[in-house]
């Protein structure tokens, strides 16, 4: 095989002109069957190769041939195909996809020599046994894992699979630009702010005033993402189908898979969620909605809340399926069926996660898990593993580790035939409740997998409810006694943030705005190049982003030597949905984590600066084909908020929305002993050039970089506050203030969060700033084209 660097396309008559004349040539019968299938592919690879190199030239462009050889090892893909088609529908919460997915995994990391991984790779990608999606996922956690590939610069993975981040309309609209030229060619929009929630936000005002913007910005209004503002989860679209936070969601559980055994892999599997749910509880607060209500599935309630993702899996050619509002949760059971990637039965019974649940808070009660040990006779035997660390004075908890394994029910589970697979099997049951027993033959709805889930509301009722269960385990531990909170040598004087630039605002005032990015769908579709097809098909989405800003920390070191300090940084809202100020046994389980960080403190005042950028939760905007290809062109550099390896938090979403008057929030900074936080063997690879996400995905191959308990101090609730009077109880502290107390090494302050609501930016680098924009269209009927004349504001589809 050969793979050409220049990307050249080829006019399809040009080369079946080319093909017929080698035919011609070659001698006819059974008997040169083999000789003529051999010179053929010799005759049009030369053929191509000379028209190739003619075109690049005419260009001015350089052709480089490199030849991949054949695998050392020919790998046994048959099984890998019966548990997952060609064409079948991947999903990586069914039990046979994930076995198919790590068998090839194993095949990628089993070459000694990137030389011949490359030739394996190349030689499954083209095998007709291979799913794409499965080979997708296998690949690329190969690459993160193996070595030699470790810091590969991944493109984006809404490039590499658009199918999955925007709507078949588009996903169509830009098959049908691939057939143009480059001048033909428009802006498609993937999707918009909701013009209804901008009504919402200014009812007095136009809906499309003409207002002066300053440079660079620009007052765009463009409709909705997948359903209209009549119905209020609607309104956090923007949060649900962000592609960054769907591309987080995807890699880190590519990384974590359930068969790799990584260090604290449940306590993160815990703690990842649960900012994920806090983080979108905040969302929920800056639109106006209520906090999530948990969603116990092994009730047998009733969802709801409806989606359609507009979504089409254009391997398998299936939708994602839609689940109407109000549907009823039933048991699964459909049979097997080979063609359209089942290999196996697949059910699940909710009566068994009932069993499941019910077991696991009996263990959390009596501080107990039941482990299975095989004895050297072949049985099996029960034994009792403790839930909690023995001592009162312990900070560290093993406990949670278990539990986490235990509720993802990954390989590692202490007893996965005991406590079953609730996790999984809730994203399944979620995932077919509109064909549960399979008699439609539809494909399972967004929230059954990865790249999708996030998009669905249920996903964060289902999340809710399991870290309603770790919040179980964690109220029965005792509480941190004040010498496991206090660090004498730090006191911390004042914190603030401070946005950067000229025309900053006052210090504790954060802002957001609506930034478009454009993303090249082109690479991504399953399309034919020609010379008339050459070129980006652009695509332009909408999502949140805020001013960059500094944390400004000025702390004191009472020693007389420097001391290295841990610095973390939470944030969560001050007041709950009806304007009230949050108790601190509420606002507790809503901090979301936005920095942590090691850095040496002399003896003496210091004023700590750190930039929003550097946050160790976050990775910055994806790299495009199109970064890649220009750091080629202009020769290999290192620029590490460039260089992604893929698994962190969006940079662009690390500050929630807020509201256009301001939603108050409460930032919380505390020190701690880096001496006693780092364990050995946790220091960042040097070979790594990319900034990695170490406090939601840790270091590949390493110790988790921290030994305090993840989430900590908001891990576990307060010690009671002792009354001065003898007839008064204690009780807890009222407010986030009452938790710091006299604590020298913890402080926090308010700060306001303003949404600048008509506020549109354009990242550069994109589509060129001549090529017109395409209005976006519903992926819904046709009627708005025939729209009555309406005074008043009943839908965003009724307006230009």
């Amino acid at each position: 095989r050969t793979i050409l660097i220049a990307r050249v396309p080829i006019e399809k008559e040009a080369l079946e002109g080319w093909l017929s004349a080698i035919w011609e040539k070659l001698p006819k019968g059974r008997v040169g069957k083999a000789q003529n299938q051999d010179d053929m592919e010799k005759a049009t690879s030369s053929v191509v190769q000379q028209e190739v190199t003619a075109y690049a030239k005419s260009k001015g462009r350089t052709v480089i041939s490199i030849k991949i050889p054949m695998p050392k090892v020919m790998p046994n893909l048959s099984s890998v195909r019966a548990a997952c088609p060609r064409k079948a529908a991947f999903s990586f919460f069914y039990p046979p996809h994930q076995d198919a997915m790590y068998e090839l995994f194993q095949v990628f990391m089993k070459p000694e020599t990137v030389e011949d991984f490359i030739a394996t790779v190349a030689y499954c990608r083209d095998s007709d046994m291979m799913n794409p999606r499965l080979f997708l996922y296998a690949y690329s956690k190969a690459c993160l894992t193996r070595k030699d590939t470790r810091g590969f610069q991944f493109p984006s993975l809404y490039e590499v699979m658009p199918d999955v981040f925007v709507n078949t309309v588009v996903v169509r609209q830009a098959e049908e630009y691939s057939g143009m030229p480059m001048e033909a060619r428009k802006v498609l929009t993937a999707n918009g702010p909701s013009m209804m929630a901008q009504a919402m936000a200014n009812p007095d005002g136009d809906l499309n005033p003409d207002v002066e913007s300053p440079a660079q910005e620009r007052q765009i209004f463009n409709r909705s993402y997948t359903g209209r503002d009549f119905n209020p989860e609607n309104k956090l679209a923007y949060f649900r189908e962000d592609m960054g936070v769907n591309s987080h969601h995807h890699h880190w559980h590519v990384v974590y898979a359930p068969k790799e055994k990584l260090d604290r892999k449940g306590e993160l599997f815990y703690y990842m969620h649960h900012n994920l749910v806090a983080r979108y509880d905040a969302e929920r607060l800056s639109n106006g909605l209520p906090r999530v209500i948990p969603l116990d599935i092994t009730t047998r309630p009733i969802i709801a809340e409806a989606y359609f993702s507009k979504l089409t899996a254009e391997n398998s050619k299936m939708a994602y399926a839609g689940r109407q509002a109000n549907t009823p949760v039933a048991d699964i059971d459909i049979p097997p069926d080979p063609d359209a990637g089942m290999p196996d039965l697949d059910r699940v019974n909710i009566e068994d996660m009932r069993k499941s649940k019910d077991r696991i808070l009996e263990a959390i009660d009596s501080g107990f898990f039941i482990k299975r040990e095989e004895l050297e006779d072949g049985r099996l035997k029960l034994t009792q593993v403790p839930a909690f660390p023995d001592g009162t004075s312990s900070v560290t908890d093993p406990g949670v580790d278990i539990l986490g394994n235990l509720m993802e029910s990954n390989d590692f589970s202490i007893n996965q035939k005991f406590y079953g697979d609730l996790h999984n099997d809730g994203h399944r049951i979620m995932s077919r409740v509109h064909d549960p027993r399979g008699h439609f033959k539809e494909s399972y709805g967004a929230v059954g997998d990865l790249p999708t889930a996030m998009r669905d509301p249920a996903f964060y009722r289902w999340h809710k409810f399991i870290d309603e269960m770790f919040e179980y385990y964690k109220r029965q531990m005792k509480p941190y006694t004040e010498a496991q909170l206090i660090w004498e040598p730090i006191q911390v004087e004042n914190i603030s943030v401070q946005i950067k630039g000229n025309a900053a605002p006052a210090p504790n005032i954060l802002k957001t705005y609506w930034m478009q990015s454009d993303i090249d769908l082109g690479r991504g579709l399953d399309i034919r190049r020609s010379l008339s097809r050459e070129g980006a098909i652009w695509a332009r989405i909408t999502h949140l982003n805020h001013e960059e800003f500094q944390y400004k920390i000025n702390v004191i070191n009472n020693s007389t030597t420097p001391v290295r300090g841990t610095f973390r940084i939470f944030m969560a809202p001050r007041d709950n949905e009806h304007g009230q100020r949050l108790y601190y046994i509420q606002q507790r389980l809503l901090f979301f984590e936005m920095d942590k960080f090691v850095h040496t403190v002399p003896p003496g005042r210091q004023e700590v600066v750190r930039e929003s950028t550097e946050s160790a939760i976050t990775i910055p905007w994806e790299q495009s084909f199109k970064d890649l290809e220009d750091q080629l062109q202009d020769g290999p550099k290192e620029i590490p908020h460039i260089a992604v390896c893929g698994c962190g938090w969006p940079q662009h979403m690390l500050v929630p929305r807020g509201l256009p008057q301001g939603m108050f929030f409460d930032l919380f900074v505390m020190v701690t002993n880096a001496e006693e936080d780092i364990p050995e063997g946790s220091e960042p690879n040097p070979d790594v050039k990319c900034k990695e996400s170490i406090s939601f995905c840790g270091i590949l191959n390493k110790k988790y970089p921290d030994l305090k308990p993840m989430g900590f101090p908001f891990d576990r609730e307060p010690s009671k506050i002792k009354s001065n009077q003898a007839d008064m109880m204690d009780k807890d502290p009222q407010h986030l203030s009452g938790f710091i107390g006299n604590k020298p090494n913890m402080k926090a302050v308010e700060i306001k969060i303003i949404h600048e609501t008509r506020k549109v930016k354009l990242r550069g680098n994109g589509a060129p700033p001549e090529m017109p924009v395409r209005e976006p269209e519903l992926a819904t009927s046709k009627r708005t084209k025939n729209r009555p004349n309406r005074n008043g504001r009943e839908s965003p589809d009724y307006f230009d």
